[in-house]
Parts: C-alpha cells; sequence; structure tokens
C-alpha cells in the first residue's frame, strides 16, 4: 500500500520547495564576501566614510544571504516532510534555475559593461579579452539555466493546476476502507 495517502488526507498544493531561496542565499553571501575583500581596501570613498558604507553593504549582504539561506533550508525541509506524508511528488519547479540564471545574466551584463567603459580607443589587453570572454560564457550559460528554469516552472505550475485523483486505503481493528481522493 505504499504511495497511498493516509485515511481522511487530500492531495493538496505542493510547498515551494525552496531551492531558489538557498541558491540566492549562498549568492548574497558569497557577493557580500567578494564585494567586502575586493572594494574594502579600494573605496572610492576613503577614510572611516568609506570604511562605515563598505561595512554596512557587506553586513547586510551578509545578513540577507543569511537570513534568505535559514528560509530556503526551512522550506526544503516542510517539502520533504510533505513527500514523507505519502504526497505525490511533484515536478522540479526550477526556482534555483531561476535564482542562478538572473545571477549569471547580470554579472555577465556588468562585465560587458565593464568591459566597454575605458572605450574603443584604448588597445585591448589580455585581460580585457578575458574578461570580455568570461562574461560572455555568463551571459549565454545564465540564458540557459533561466529557459531551462522557465520551462521546469511552468511544467510544474502546470501539474500543480491539473485534476488529481489518488486513491486511499485505510486498515484498523474495526475493517478497512478503500477510497479515491481528488483535487479539481
Amino acid at each position: 500500500m505504499a504511495g497511498l495517502l493516509p485515511r481522511g488526507r487530500r492531495p493538496r498544493k505542493t510547498p515551494e520547495d525552496g531551492k531558489g531561496r538557498i541558491v540566492a542565499g549562498g549568492v548574497l553571501i558569497g557577493s557580500a564576501v567578494a564585494f567586502g575583500a575586493v572594494v574594502g581596501p579600494w573605496s572610492p570613498l576613503g577614510g572611516a566614510a568609506g570604511v562605515t558604507v563598505v561595512s554596512v553593504l557587506t553586513l547586510g549582504g551578509l545578513g540577507g544571504g543569511a537570513a534568505a539561506l535559514v528560509y530556503g533550508i526551512r522550506r526544503h525541509r516542510d517539502y520533504g516532510a510533505h513527500l514523507a506524508k505519502g504526497y505525490p511528488a511533484a515536478p522540479p519547479q526550477g526556482h534555483g534555475l531561476l535564482v542562478s540564471g538572473s545571477f549569471l545574466l547580470a554579472a555577465g551584463s556588468i562585465g560587458m559593461t565593464v568591459f566597454a567603459i575605458p572605450g574603443a580607443a584604448e588597445p585591448v589587453d589580455s585581460a580585457r579579452w578575458g574578461l570580455l570572454a568570461g562574461s560572455g560564457v555568463s551571459l549565454a550559460g545564465g540564458t540557459a539555466l533561466l529557459v531551462l528554469g522557465a520551462r521546469r516552472n511552468g511544467d510544474w505550475k502546470r501539474s500543480e493546476a491539473s485534476v488529481r485523483v489518488q486513491p486511499t486505503s485505510d486498515l484498523s481493528p474495526q475493517g478497512g476502507s478503500v477510497g479515491v481522493v481528488g483535487r479539481f
């Protein structure tokens, strides 16, 4: 009788799996650490004002990333409990792919902008060509992840909107029952 819902259980909407928030938390934490390490020593503001601005932005990114990570882990735990109760598994939700694709697209766009800033009149050295290549790969990868994530998210949403019928059964000392429950 594995896979059958316990008596009185109706199929319900699948909760969010939390993967998008976990990815977002990791990206925010990594970005905050990189920002603090790269911009901190060379703050354009200089002095106490520069240290304060960089510190606030770095700590804000760390705090926001930690909050997103904790919330995503809680959501993922709730999703696991949902599956452990015997509810049918839904298709992948695609939120992690959407978040990571968005990040790569933004990073590639920033890299392309930085490549274009010095101007076309200056000679292009190997470091700038490396930046251009890395930015192009980031843009292509981000676009691919966004397309795949959007497709998975659409499949998940369509599966949630579809009609589901689930057989149920229950055995007790007084007898047993067999039934069908559905969500329309």
